[in-house]
């Protein structure tokens, strides 16, 4: 219905109006976020976080019209149709919200985690059961809140301090991988969004649209971008055509455009200039404050690891993002086995399990995987398996379901175990030799051996405890000291 429905209209001035209510809100969700100490100074942490829920309002925005983006330069008409009005906009806006809160719920149903009852109430409203979504969602949002509005807050300070932190941008790896990723020098990246601003004031409109040959030739006119080609970034930022929702142009899955997923590379967030007309020479339609919003996502997310795979178009990008997940991922390692230090117990971070029981690295124990963290309580009588997930929240009842999914214990459809029981099986295995643990770990006697994770964040493992053993408990970072390392479970 919502396809129906945005096929009616001109493709070129519904996108450029869905634009400009899409780059309304990322300015208001960023002067929010810019606000969050003055906030907190003048109304406390409890008052602003009950102000701040305000921002939900933008942040319904950007989710409706990112997808109305996205669908209209698939459904909207390329010649005549319909122009759009505000009421036009604010209907298909909700009617966008319903579709992806009905997204949303189809991997919890998939895994039995929400009842299959969903009733609809006289004024259009879905209800189904709650469980899931308290237990799983609503907790680690409140804390993600107030981790966000902490960082925002030192943000705030950092913006004011004459200190910077640039090694970050700096680093040739990071540099090289921008460059086979956009096909432009580093530096290029994230000048885009104020050349686009540039030209947006000439032009006297915060949206605009305008042919390709034109737009690459006013970034040259820029004084200090004139020695700069900024087409292939152009092209690599934009999103390709499709003649209509259900084309899936080669190389592509269902999976690139389901509205329910952040962070899809064809979704605005990875290609937010669309094509208003094709042709050798496209006409294009420019929103600077979306173009910024998505530079800093992606080159953040490319500089932390946080965008991997298929999000990346470039071998080089790909093998950079991955090499960074995995050394963030060994740094967790590192940092939890300092905090057991911290508490007097023994720690060694990333090992294999035959180094843990001085025997061969056979076929099976290199099956097993590496151990994160292997620790000795402080009375040597407990060595403890500990599986380190420097994890992100999950920001949605699918992204909870789907981590759950990897953490139920089971072999995954493919055949290959999930990361919990990767997990489960080398406590077992080391709680099956025991025995051999005592002359690498310089043990008086045979130890109990115990298994936990050990994660950066909140996760929904940790409201469904009643669903896993003892050994897969799941214990934040900073309350690590409440597991009973002298014991065990």
């Amino acid at each position: 219905m919502l396809c129906i429905s945005v096929r009616g209209f001109n493709r070129k001035y519904f996108i450029l109006n869905v634009l400009e209510g899409l780059q309304s809100a990322v300015a208001q969700e960023g002067k929010w976020g810019r606000s969050a100490r003055a906030l907190r100074a003048i109304h406390g942490a409890e008052e602003d976080f009950r102000m701040s829920l305000a921002v939900n309002k933008a942040n319904g925005v950007l989710r409706a019209n990112s997808m109305l983006v996205e669908l209209a330069s698939a459904e909207a008409q390329r010649v005549g149709g319909r122009d759009v009005g505000q009421m036009d906009i604010e209907e298909l806006q909700a009617r966008a919200l319903l579709v992806f809160m009905s997204a949303d719920l189809l991997p919890g149903l998939h895994s039995d985690r929400i009842a299959p009852e969903i009733h609809l109430s006289p004024t259009g409203e879905i209800r189904y059961h709650h469980e899931f979504e308290d237990k799983a969602v609503r907790f680690t949002a409140e804390l993600r809140h107030a981790n966000q509005r902490e960082r925002e807050q030192a943000d705030y300070v950092n913006r004011f301090s004459k200190q910077s932190d640039a090694k970050g941008a700096e680093r040739d790896d990071l540099k090289k991988a921008l460059t086979a990723e956009y096909g432009v020098p580093a530096e290029l990246v994230p000048e885009l969004a104020m050349a686009l601003a540039i030209v947006a004031a000439k032009r006297g409109s915060g949206v605009y649209s305008i042919r390709r040959s034109e737009l690459i030739a006013e970034v040259r006119a820029i004084e200090y971008l004139s020695n700069y080609d900024a087409g292939p970034l152009i092209d690599r930022l934009t999103m390709p055509m499709r003649n209509g929702w259900d084309d899936t142009p080669p190389g592509t899955t269902a999976a690139d455009f389901d509205l329910a997923r952040f962070d899809r590379t064809l979704a605005p967030i990875g290609r937010p200039i669309i094509v208003l007309q094709a042709g050798d020479d496209p006409e294009l339609a420019i929103a600077p404050g979306v173009i910024e919003r998505t530079v800093m996502h992606n080159v953040m997310g490319a500089a932390y690891g946080t965008l991997q795979g298929r999000f990346w178009s470039s071998p080089a990008m790909r093998s950079y993002s991955g090499k960074v997940a995995s050394g963030l991922g060994l740094e967790f390692n590192e940092s939890v086995a300092d905090k057991l230090k911290q508490l007097n117990l023994r720690a060694w971070p990333s090992v294999s399990p035959s180094w843990c029981l001085n025997h061969k690295r056979t076929e099976e124990v290199t099956r097993l995987g590496d151990i994160d963290v292997l620790a000795v309580s402080p009375n040597d009588k407990v060595v403890w398996v500990l599986e380190a997930k420097d994890l992100k929240l999950c920001r949605t009842m699918g992204e909870a379901a789907r981590r759950l999914s990897d953490y139920r214990g089971r072999i995954k459809k493919n055949g290959a175990p999930d990361e919990l029981l990767k997990h489960m099986r080398r406590v077992e295995y080391l709680r099956s030799h025991a025995d051999l643990l005592i002359g690498r770990l310089k043990l008086p006697g045979v130890p109990k051996v115990c298994g936990v994770l050990i994660v950066s964040s909140p996760q929904p493992m940790q409201q469904l405890q009643h669903e896993f053993s003892a050994d897969s408990t799941v214990v934040m970072l900073d309350k690590i000291a409440s597991v009973p390392w002298a014991t065990g479970w």
